[in-house]
């Protein structure tokens, strides 16, 4: 049923429009009537639940500097011309989205909005991810490349797609609705332990192997993209940056485009050498999720310009400077291995990182200092 409110809106700010919307309304209701109350297994209150709000940062705008917005029509026709030159379109609580059925907004940012929706043919909740393309084919295209990317992985600690394609000329992808929280969420009052942050990395870093395996580089790790699942378990979202070693992909990387979040950003990116980035990109990154998720902090900080101009030129802070019981630990080192300026610097892989979160947890994760260095195999190199 249609409220009071909302009729009385309709005729004080649309009085021309009063006949046709109340036909509207009468037909909406006789529909409703026909086929009867929702089905036990259909679209249902979690306001309350853990997940409400874990997308509200996943779609949080990456730089995109030498993107081409050449507004081109591609494969779709004019369809596709129109959607590119407007925002998506809302969805509303209720209404039918294809085969979904929408029941809330999870999380909207530059980038674009996330929905809970009900999928009644498999029975399940998802979530649809409806980009905002801001004119650009570059855009379109780079989309349909993160559905793809990610459609070929198999990870529990990579969000799995179920379909990407678009209704009424609105793309979309539905992925798994991870209920849990970001990572972002945990680090705000307080570091994380080391034995927690190691945890957490290494499963993290088991999985992004798992994609690197499979030719695909994420390039935007941080903690908005990282959920941590019901179960404590991380999760990695968002592979809208997602790269495949394919020439296909290739044009939409070429040299001087610089793609990604600003503080996470490796060397090698913040310089936009997208010939140079590879794995060893995803390392550095994951290293600086690691340095903030045991010291609350980011390595660099400041405008757009100087963060990119310290990540090049400047070594970053030891984490002891800002948690000084970290001072001479193994996961100290660790991390700035991670963020070594040159790729052959770093660990060779993720699953050397994996390896070093693993054996530095078997080893006394709780052991810091001198006597703690002799015990870890690991311990990469001696910082002055």
């Amino acid at each position: 049923m249609v409220s009071g409110d909302l009729r009385s809106i309709i005729h004080t700010q649309h009085p021309h429009l009063a006949i046709e919307v109340k036909q509207a309304i009468n037909a909406m209701q006789k529909v409703l009537e026909l086929a009867g109350p929702l089905p036990a297994t259909g679209l249902v209150d979690i306001s309350d639940s853990k997940a409400s709000g874990i997308y509200q940062t996943l779609d949080t705008a990456p730089i995109g500097i030498g993107e081409t917005t050449d507004g081109g029509t591609g494969h779709d026709g004019p369809l596709l011309k129109r959607h590119l030159q407007a925002a998506a379109p809302a969805l509303v609580a209720g209404e039918a989205f294809g085969r979904y059925q929408i029941n809330k907004l999870l999380g909207k940012g530059a980038m674009g909005a996330v929905y809970l929706a009900y999928d009644p043919r498999l029975d399940r909740y998802v979530a649809i991810k409806i980009p905002f393309f801001r004119d650009s084919q570059t855009a379109l295209e780079r989309f349909y490349i993160e559905a793809r990317a990610t459609a070929t992985l198999r990870s529990h600690q990579i969000c799995p797609i179920y379909d990407v394609a678009q209704i009424n000329g609105v793309h979309y992808i539905s992925m798994a609705f991870i209920e849990g929280k970001p990572l972002t969420e945990m680090i705000k009052a307080a570091p994380l332990s080391p034995s927690k942050a190691a945890a957490i990395v290494g499963k993290v870093a088991r999985g992004i192997q798992k994609a690197h395996e499979r030719g695909v580089v994420h390039r935007d790790l941080k903690p908005d993209n990282i959920m941590i699942d019901q179960d404590g378990e991380p999760v990695v979202m968002d592979f809208g940056l997602a790269i495949r070693n394919s020439r296909d992909d290739a044009r939409l990387t070429s040299d001087g485009t610089l793609l990604g979040s600003p503080a996470y950003m490796s060397p090698e990116q913040a310089q936009g050498k997208s010939d140079l980035i590879g794995p060893s990109a995803d390392i550095y990154s994951l290293g600086v999720v690691l340095y903030q998720m045991i010291t609350t902090k980011l390595p660099f900080s400041g405008s757009v310009v100087s963060v990119l101009q310290r990540i090049v030129n400047e070594a970053p802070a030891r984490p002891a400077t800002h948690v000084p019981a970290l001072a001479n630990s193994p996961i100290e080192s660790i991390c700035l291995k991670m963020m070594e300026k040159s790729p052959s610097n770093r660990y060779p892989c993720m699953g050397d990182v994996a390896e070093a979160m693993e054996d530095y947890l078997s080893n006394g994760a709780s052991e810091n200092g001198p006597q703690a260095r002799r015990r870890f195999s690991f311990w990469p190199f001696n910082r002055s």
